[in-house]
């Protein structure tokens, strides 16, 4: 509700502005105690959001793309853009939040009941109900004043109990306040005298006491306290105050007239000056609620001029009610932010604010064309780089090594799940220490025991929980990237009026909702062409402060009313590659569109045999002839058999969670209730639009729209806010056209007119398919509304970006979301990363791993489904693992993964007995096996080799076990395999396969041992080598297999039964089972199985071969005293020659040039005998414990560090994180 206060207690004001303001300070939202009143400034300055933006990478599958903290999940001013594959196709996916400004009055029952007789109105509109209306609700006389512009028209009264209902339900609609400002009232009378004379008659004689009337308001308080209208104004009439249907604390708060271009004027509150709860009309555009007759009645007045009149019954009427979010005051001036007229008292949301209607709003991201997009509508949250992530690790410290990022950039980064570094920090106070806390939400866990999970269903909120135990939680994904953003800037996305530098232009506004979204990056072959975004939305209104200090509503903030949310999508495929945007490979007029809408059934996720529903609703968008710029050609809208080749394909939006409907909704306008109250709402509109007329641009061709000279249009607001809900009310036949795009014979009169879901169908036949380019340039928004959102309440969204080569592939993708949305955006899950290190001699590189993937479970079925390892080989940094020969494709010609360089699996033996799901694990390796009821065996017993029987185009191995080499002919009897020699190659990879199963564990510097070695002799020195080591499990047999058993007494007769699979004894996947699942190979030397590796002699150095490792530093945020000198930062590889004692000369400095420490290499191996300097595998290293010359800790941040030796110097850098 909208809040007028009319007395201020300036003593309690000061106390309470003493004790919030450092908390504003502080903390993004405030807790305001009541009756305080909003002073500009009061809770603070918020500064610039700018400083608060950060940016995150999703790398571990097919999808990449880098996500953003204000509004634009993806943007094409941000690299990786929705890559897929080798590819860009995504230029901008935005967040939608829109609200109505009013409600047409025209749904509502309108009655005239005052006397002019009107023949232009139906018998139905012109006359009352004889027995439900008083024919004392007249107009007032207009003669009185003498100064009625409109007397020769008149005018026309119109009342509706159905407003009425719509506007205060079974409440008063009022505050007790002065009943008719003093001054306007006696205005309509020639002098003090006539309107005392006037009032004293009515016996209200202290009306008119100008000087009094001030002191005699003041009293309003005790008139509140009364508790009724009656009592209010019986009490209070003699002191000039009284209760007023004004209708504070409704769903409404004014009347609108005029209503253009989301504009028009607001009308005037008129009450009787001697009755409660009536009203007298003298002028048109005056509204009034009346509570004195049955039924209770909102009336308003309309001038017409013989049989012309806006009958509020009827859309041309313009006339609506308005919504308290949309009465603001207007604007002043701007600044560093935008300053508002609050009147004398400079007090906001208070009576004497010179309030305007603003209209309908939509916050967005998508639309601003300036340079670094400053003016957004949705901005990071209030000091997010101390709440949602850190500024201790920039993105060029973590991700410098891939292609998205240069090893200089600077930008902040978001919250990563995969690094902690990311995270932010909080005070522990059991600790006395800052420590860092992932901001984000954890994996749910499905469990039947929780006490209100009464039907065991994965469908069900009440059957999931998740773990309290921070050892017990795991993340979502391999990777999710946590935000938060809001719309309080939303104000600086308007254009002043040039023509007058006054008031806006447009008229977006803040509605404080705030937004935590996390996105999700799986490197899993099921997911890997997907991404994810979760969204939880919160109504904030009541406490978030705006950019001048205040609160909205005075803290009271605002339930809202016809919600609706959603995303903008810009997709053109395509827009660049792996390396950046590119212009020769930006094509957008040529792509096309489709939606699909279809149900499926699949196999239930409970294990039961049963099946399960499911709904899947996108937009799918593509090239439209199959060929691109740069010469690359791929799947095509137009001719989907044409097949002109594979290097790109197509993309789509599928939304999957939302709000729950608040009534029964049509959506197919068929007659047919399509979402009933209480469900999910899903999508209710879709609707897609030339990127050239873009909603808010001038016309339908303006490409330079959301620039800062650029014009917009008035009503840019309500156009997508409009296109959001599916509502053509009063739009111009231009703006239909190109916003709405239902089926061209119908029109919107039509009863099968759906204005909800635009017609793909003749798309070809409309005005913007574009016959010389033969397609599009194609956006669209998905939305899902509407729905309310009251004060301090929270909604949740999600929704995926889903890839495929062709559109059978993009199908098959998008229900496999579906699934994973059902199993809260988790599937079956792949072993733990075995931990990589390397060594390396002239001509050779050895790769060691640990075997902690063999005793790691499945999240979901709880089995140790470990199989093997596979080893993969780059020359490019990761971008490929091959060369075309290597590409493995599925039976319809689509890439699915890489060939190995080599593979181990377990030996046959080792499958039969090992355990379906292993309960301990002993310090000597032994293992205890969990039991399951119903099963005599714990253990598998079975065999995994051979194609996997879900997706053959990949093994499952050989058998080869890990310590048992290939055989080969061993002409000179060293055990290794020499050229020339013949091998038998089990993996068929062209190579022999050595074992990988050491004697002795390799141990690295810091003491950890490597169950496992792979040698590659098939290098050069001085190229760098990337390898990637993965985990596989076995997948899911299925629960039952058919085998044949003896029957009978003779024992000669054999039947077929369906025997349960000890290896499946829950029955997950019934009945097919489920295809192997793999750990993703990883993308930055950050993940433990990804490493990057170089070639050479060991020890024979120049400066430029030296190495930092770990580069950046990973650290905790405090240290132990006892321990602090194990806290070391490798320099391997530093030249140094043990016959003259001679080495290189190592200095640390900062970024500023500011010496750090230094020494030398032969001193410190003289002097510490090789403590913390030692000769390894990696040549001669030596070690940094990150002190000073001071011997004290240095500060997180980037360095310099400068190599000296024989007259040559080097220069690098390093990162240390804590």
């Amino acid at each position: 509700m909208m809040v007028f206060r009319y007395f201020r207690c300036s003593f309690f004001g000061l106390i309470v502005f003493s004790l919030i303001f450092p908390i504003a300070k502080e903390a993004p939202t405030i807790d305001v105690p009541p009756g305080t009143e909003a002073i500009i400034g009061e809770y603070g300055n918020l500064g610039n959001p700018i400083n608060d933006r950060a940016k995150g990478f999703l790398l571990q599958g097919m999808v990449k793309s880098a996500i953003t903290n204000y509004g634009n999940f993806i943007s094409g001013d941000e690299y990786p853009s929705g890559v897929w594959k080798d590819y860009g196709y995504l230029y901008d996916v935005s967040m939608l939040a829109g609200v109505p400004g009013q409600k047409y009055s025209n749904v509502f029952k309108w009655y005239k009941v005052s006397e002019a007789p009107i023949s232009s109105l139906s018998d139905a509109d012109s006359e009352a109900p004889s027995d439900s209306w008083d024919q004392e609700l007249q107009t007032g006389d207009c003669e009185l004043s003498g100064t009625c512009s409109w007397a020769d028209e008149g005018i026309a009264v119109f009342c509706s109990s159905e407003a009425y209902d719509a506007w205060c339900g079974d409440d008063d609609c009022g505050t007790c306040q002065t009943l008719i400002s003093i001054d306007d009232e006696c205005s309509l009378f020639a002098d003090q005298d006539s309107c005392e004379s006037e009032f004293l008659s009515n016996g209200v004689s202290e009306r008119c006491k100008w000087n009094s009337i001030d002191e005699a308001c003041d009293k309003n308080w005790d008139c509140k306290e009364l508790g009724d209208a009656a009592s209010c104004f019986n009490e209070e009439l003699e002191m000039g105050c009284g209760w007023v249907n004004d209708g504070t604390g409704g769903e409404f708060v004014d009347v609108l007239f005029d209503h253009r271009n989301d504009q028009g004027t607001l009308g005037r509150n008129v009450t009787s000056a001697t009755k409660a709860d009536h009203f007298e009309m003298y002028g048109p555009k005056q509204w009034s609620i009346s509570t004195e007759y049955e039924p209770n009645v909102v009336c308003l007045s309309v001038a017409y001029d013989q049989d012309e009149i806006d009958n509020p019954n009827k859309t041309n009427a313009r006339i609506g009610l308005v919504y308290p979010w949309a009465k603001r005051a207007s604007l002043d001036r701007r600044s560093d932010f935008d300053f508002y007229n609050y009147g004398l008292d400079a007090n906001a949301w208070t009576e004497d604010d010179d309030y305007v209607y603003y209209g309908a709003n939509v916050a967005e991201s998508w639309f601003t064309r300036i340079d670094g997009a400053p003016n957004t509508n949705w901005q990071p949250t209030y000091n997010a780089r101390n709440y949602t992530h850190s500024l201790n690790v920039k993105s060029g410290d973590l991700f410098g090594s891939t292609p998205y990022a240069s090893s200089t950039s600077t930008e902040p980064l978001l919250a990563h799940s995969a690094y902690s570094s990311t995270w932010p920090q909080a005070w522990n106070p059991d600790t006395g220490e800052f420590t860092t806390f992932w901001p984000g939400s954890y994996a749910q866990v499905f469990d039947c025991s929780l006490p209100d999970c009464l039907d065991c269903s994965k469908k069900h909120d009440e059957c999931w929980y998740i773990p309290d135990e921070e050892g017990d939680r795991r993340f979502i994904s391999e990777n999710d990237v946590y935000m938060e953003f809001d719309d309080r800037w939303a104000h600086q996305g308007n254009r002043i009026k040039v023509d007058t530098d006054t008031g806006y232009e447009q008229s977006g506004y803040p509605m404080g909702i705030q937004v935590k979204a996390t996105a999700h990056s799986y490197g899993v072959a099921y997911a890997e062409d997907i991404m994810f975004v979760t969204v939880k939305v919160f109504n904030e209104s009541d406490e978030m402060v705006m950019p001048d200090g205040t609160l909205l509503n005075d803290g009271e903030g605002f339930d809202y009313r016809d919600m609706s949310f959603g995303f903008y999508m810009d997709a053109d495929v395509l827009m660049g590659d792996i390396n950046g945007y590119s212009q020769s490979y930006h094509t957008p007029a040529d792509d096309f569109m489709e939606y699909e809408k279809y149900t499926i059934e699949i196999p239930s996720t409970e294990g039961d045999g049963a099946t399960d529903r499911m709904n899947i609703s996108m937009a799918l968008i593509g090239d439209y002839d199959g060929y691109s710029g740069g010469g690359l050609s791929g799947y095509s809208m137009d001719d989907p058999t044409s097949d002109p080749g594979t290097d790109f394909g197509i993309v789509a939006v599928q939304m999957l969670d939302s709000p729950l409907a608040k009534e029964d909704i049509d959506i197919g306008n068929d007659g047919t209730i399509d979402i009933y109250a209480g469900e999910k709402l899903k999508m209710t509109d879709w609707h897609w639009f030339d990127w050239m007329g873009r909603p808010g641009v001038v016309g339908s061709s303006d490409i330079g729209g959301g620039s800062a000279g650029s014009p917009r249009s008035a009503n840019q607001e309500e156009i997508q806010y409009k296109i959001m809900v599916g509502d053509t009310t009063n739009l111009s036949d231009s703006e239909k056209l190109r916003f709405f795009h239902a089926d061209p014979s119908l029109d919107e009169l039509d009863p099968d007119f759906n204005p909800h879901f635009d017609n793909v169908e003749d798309l070809r036949l409309t005005s913007f398919f574009d016959n010389d380019e033969d397609g599009l340039d194609c956006v669209l928004m998905m939305t899902s509304g509407p729905f309310d959102l009251n004060v301090g309440d929270e909604t949740f969204f999600s929704f995926c970006i889903i890839f495929g080569q062709n559109k059978q592939d993009l199908l098959s993708n998008a229900e496999f979301a579906q699934i994973m949305y059902n199993n809260r955006y988790q599937g079956y899950s792949p072993p733990k990363r075995p931990k990589v290190v390397a060594s390396y001699d002239h001509g050779q590189i050895k790769l060691h791993w640990n075997n902690d993937s063999e005793f790691d479970k499945d999240v979901v079925t709880g089995y140790s489904d470990f199989e093997g390892y596979k080893i993969y080989k780059s020359t490019d940094g990761g971008a490929t693992w091959g060369g075309p020969e290597d590409k493995i494709y599925d039976n319809s010609g689509i890439q699915r993964g890489w060939r190995p360089l080599a593979q181990y699996d377990l030996t046959k033996d080792e499958d039969e007995n090992y355990c379906v799901s292993i309960e301990q694990v002993f310090e000597n390796g032994d293992v205890t096996c969990r039991s399951f009821e119903g099963f005599e065996s714990n253990v598998r017993g079975m065999d995994i080799s051979g194609p996997d029987p879900i997706t053959p185009w990949f093994t499952l191995g050989y058998n080869t076990g890990f310590d048992n080499p290939e055989p080969l002919t061993d002409e000179d009897g060293d055990n290794l395999w020499d050229e020339g020699e013949d091998f038998e190659d089990v993996n068929q990879n062209g190579i022999w396969d050595n074992a990988i199963l050491t004697d002795e564990p390799y141990i690295d510097s810091d003491g950890n041992e490597y169950q496992y070695t792979f040698v590659d002799n098939d290098v050069d020195d001085g190229t760098v080598y990337t390898y990637s080591v993965t985990a596989y499990d076995m997948g899911i047999a299925p629960p039952f297999a058919n085998e044949f058993v003896v029957s009978g007494d003779s024992g000669s007769n054999f039947v077929e039964e369906s025997v349960a699979n000890s290896s499946n004894p829950l029955g997950f996947s019934n009945p097919s089972g489920y295809e192997f699942v793999e750990v993703s190979r990883g993308t930055t030397v950050l993940e433990d199985n990804f490493i990057q590796v170089v070639a050479g002699y060991r020890g024979d150095f120049s400066v430029d071969d030296v190495i930092v490792y770990p580069n950046p530093y990973i650290g905790s945020s405090g240290f132990n005293a006892a321990n602090e000198y194990t806290r070391l930062i490798r320099f391997s590889r530093v030249p140094y020659d043990p016959d003259t004692n001679t080495g290189a000369n190592i200095t640390i400095y900062t970024l500023n040039g500011e010496k750090v420490f230094s020494w030398n290499v032969a001193d410190v191996l003289e002097e510490e005998q090789c403590v913390t300097c030692r000769q390894g595998n990696d040549g001669y290293s030596s070690w940094w414990d990150l002190r000073s010359v001071n011997n004290q800790e240095v500060a997180p941040g980037l360095y310099l560090y400068r190599v000296e030796y024989n007259g040559q110097s080097s220069v690098g850098k390093f990162a240390i994180v804590r």
